[in-house]
């Protein structure tokens, strides 16, 4: 093993030996998990069971994570049956575990399957529709999105104030065809990587960014994938409820806000934790190439 994963392995096994709950898992056999932009996630397997842990490397409250509220929303996920068992939960330390889910993530071609769709659909509509916490943080989409324009903005790159431009009145839009209640417990990360499935069903997944809010952002990252394809959009629909075709006329000003958001975060991220990973930098040409695309101007008209 190179020095560089010896030493982040002895680091995840220090944690891990901290808090009660984890302790017996500090003597696992640790290994790191592909995949991610971020890539930050370990499989530890101890006496025949797998475990899911993350180490944060940096603090991520200044780019929105509210890790109290996430074990808070984690739980209410995985009692609802759509998430996994959340084991322990320690921000002081970064360290979140959970039950490990034997299974794949997505990839873009799930969007094309109708069952899958209706699956997912099935998922989110059973989150939306539980009890509000009121120890889950809410979360504001736009009020987001200026937490991370002020860091960008020191940061400082040309591409902003256009873009901040455009979302302004975005924002203003979605205000004005607001529909109550806009406050239910939301992921607010659906992109692929984020849905594991195993011979049972589809779970959700790294549930650092969710909260109470807007179900339109859930919806989003769906639709943006889906939307001009009707048989998708119905089987989505199916799943979800009639909710789906009443929220559809907001859709395009939220693909592109909830892309402009993902934008900021990473631009943000980039800046402040001085990554310069290939992923990332991928992932915010990407969101750059979404954004000019995508003609915010245009509401849906389904």
């Amino acid at each position: 093993m190179p020095s560089s994963d010896a030493d982040a392995v002895a680091r995840v096994r220090d944690a891990l030996a901290v808090h009660p709950d984890t302790r017996a898992l500090a003597d696992a056999r640790i290994e790191r998990l592909p995949g991610g932009v971020v890539g930050r996630g370990w499989r530890a397997t101890w006496r025949g069971q797998r475990w899911f842990v993350r180490l944060d490397d940096h603090d991520r409250r200044s780019l929105g994570a509210d890790p109290d509220s996430e074990a808070r929303l984690l739980q209410l996920a995985s009692d609802l049956g759509i998430a996994p068992r959340l084991v322990a939960c320690v921000p002081a330390a970064r360290l979140l575990v959970t039950e490990y889910i034997e299974g794949r993530a997505w990839s873009e071609a799930a969007f094309a399957d109708p069952a899958a769709l209706r699956h997912l659909g099935e998922l989110l509509a059973r989150l939306h529709a539980a009890p509000i916490d009121p120890v889950v943080r809410r979360l504001d989409f736009a009020t987001q999105a200026r937490m991370l324009e002020a860091q960008v903005e020191v940061i400082g790159d040309a591409r902003l104030d256009p873009l901040r431009r455009t979302a302004e009145r975005a924002w203003q839009r979605l205000a004005s065809t607001s529909l109550a209640p806009r406050s239910v417990p939301c992921h607010n990360d659906l992109h692929p990587r984020n849905v594991v499935e195993d011979v049972r069903q589809a779970w959700l997944v790294d549930w650092e960014y969710g909260g109470l809010g807007d179900p339109l952002f859930d919806l989003a990252p769906v639709y943006e994938r889906i939307g001009k394809c009707k048989p998708l959009f119905d089987a989505f629909g199916e799943g979800y409820g009639t909710a789906w075709d009443r929220l559809a006329p907001q859709m395009e000003d939220a693909c592109w806000t909830y892309n402009y958001v993902q934008w900021l975060w990473y631009r943000a991220f980039v800046g402040t934790a001085g990554v310069t990973a290939t992923g990332v930098k991928r992932a915010l040409e990407r969101l750059s190439d979404r954004l000019d695309a995508v003609p915010v101007e245009a509401q849906s008209t389904r």
